[in-house]
């Protein structure tokens, strides 16, 4: 839950998905919709995917034994190199160096790392140095060193405890690492979004597994429409990559793609944040849409 987003964000949305999904047998036997709806407002649908596959794996093929190896978390889906390290130097007590980006900023000050540090040179450089004893203890104070001192703007270098090894500080070269990141230009598009009304249904979509937010309900998007039709106020939204902005038309067409749900059932259903827009616009101009 915290890859992307922030702790303090974090703590409501862990509480709640603990009391839906106390162990992992819980989480495994779930449906998918169920993991979704409960993880509704994180973002980043992939690693609540992620999570409720590795979830099935250890209750039904590793029987409810975790792995115990740096190698043996990489093996579940969602786990990468950084949160297996974690995980296996905390739980496991294996000596291995976790690399986030608190410990690249560290470690580019401390070396003098150029550009952005792989992570593969990171863990060169600070391999040296973890404690064998306890190398759980030395990740989570890199981390922490990071997040709280060694911080991207006004470091708090004079309470550091490795500033006489820092190479940046020593050179008065803290501001110059780590260097910059070139910024692409986030492109923009815009959509039309499908808005069919009957009956108390309307016209929605789930997203199949080779989309982005794949498994989430939503409004079909076209990019033009053709004829006279009626708009609605025009939403927005940034993603990481990409921005995005729909207008909600009123139209009869029944897309190929979707079904008509009813009003009553959409509480049970995960939608994106977009989606979420769209919906409060037809709740303002559409009077008779009360259900939604």
């Amino acid at each position: 839950m915290l890859q992307q987003t922030q702790v303090v964000t974090v703590i409501p949305f862990f509480k709640r998905w603990l009391e839906r999904f106390p162990t992992v047998n819980d989480l495994a036997r779930a449906n998918l919709d169920d993991v979704l709806k409960t993880w509704e407002g994180l973002g980043y649908y992939r690693r609540a995917k992620h999570l409720y596959r590795a979830a099935q794996i250890v209750a039904f093929e590793y029987k409810g034994v975790f792995p115990d190896t740096y190698e043996g978390w990489l093996e579940l889906p969602g786990i990468g190199p950084y949160s297996a390290a974690a995980i296996s130097s905390i739980v496991n007590n294996e000596v291995v160096v976790a690399v986030d980006g608190n410990v690249k900023r560290v470690a580019a000050r401390l070396f003098l790392l150029k550009g952005e540090p792989p992570e593969k040179l990171v863990r060169e450089h600070l391999d040296p140095y973890i404690s064998a004893k306890n190398p759980g203890d030395f990740n989570e104070a890199m981390m922490e060193l990071g997040a709280t001192l060694c911080k991207k703007q006004n470091p708090a270098c004079l309470y550091c405890p490795l500033k006489t090894n820092c190479l940046a500080y020593q050179t008065g070269k803290t501001a110059d690492f780590p260097e910059p990141k070139v910024k692409a230009k986030r492109p923009h598009y815009e959509k039309y979004a499908l808005v069919n009304l009957r009956d108390g249904q309307i016209w929605l979509r789930q997203r199949s597994e080779n989309e982005m937010l794949n498994g989430l309900w939503g409004f079909v998007l076209v990019d033009e429409v053709e004829g006279e039709v009626k708009k609605l106020e025009r939403v927005s939204h940034a993603y990481t990559h990409f921005s995005l902005g729909v207008t909600p038309i009123l139209s009869q067409i029944t897309h190929q793609e979707g079904e008509f749900i009813a009003l009553t059932t959409l509480e049970s259903l995960a939608f994106s944040t977009l989606d979420y827009k769209i919906l409060e616009v037809i709740k303002t101009h559409l009077p008779n849409s009360d259900q939604l």
